[in-house]
């Protein structure tokens, strides 16, 4: 959810059951995160601002308010550390990412054209400004996961 993973629990995602017998998430491929995607304006994201409850799983799991609890807390506690403003950094040179739109395919380029970095100083910056816009925004609205927890008529899906 911080890092606006587009592809949570639709794509890009799987579970394992670890040697405790625990089931355990794992997501990959973050290309699309932190707007770095062609954004559309339907997108049902730009109404309830939460990525992760589009995935069936996760909408199931916040209906547990106990669960709920756990996430807001989690995500307050890492606020104070390694999710804090100061700890935040970013290599892109590690990708080899390309900041010559030019070169870029359809996919891969962002519209409009000026949403495209053209060096690593840019880039970093605007991974970060959109990493610390996404924290305050959480920040601020975290405890909206709340309204899933709970019966009402606009839920997707009843216990």
């Amino acid at each position: 959810e911080v890092f606006l993973q587009y592809d949570t629990g639709n794509l890009s995602t799987y579970f394992y059951k670890d040697i405790n017998g625990k089931y355990r998430p794992c997501v990959w491929d973050f290309n699309n995160d932190l707007e770095n995607r062609n954004i559309i304006a339907e997108d049902d994201f730009y109404i309830r601002k939460f990525v992760t409850v589009q995935a069936p799983w996760f909408w199931m799991l916040v209906k547990d308010e106990k669960f709920t609890e756990s996430v807001i807390s989690r995500y307050r506690t890492l606020r104070e550390g390694i999710l804090s403003d100061k700890y935040l950094e970013r290599n892109f040179s590690v990708w080899g990412y390309s900041f010559d739109p030019s070169l870029l395919d359809e996919e891969t380029r962002l519209y409009p054209d000026e949403r495209n970095p053209r060096s690593y100083g840019e880039a970093l910056e605007q991974m970060k400004g959109e990493l610390l816009r996404r924290l305050a925004w959480l920040d601020e609205n975290i405890e909206i996961l709340r309204q899933y927890s709970h019966e009402s008529a606009v839920k997707k899906f009843n216990h």
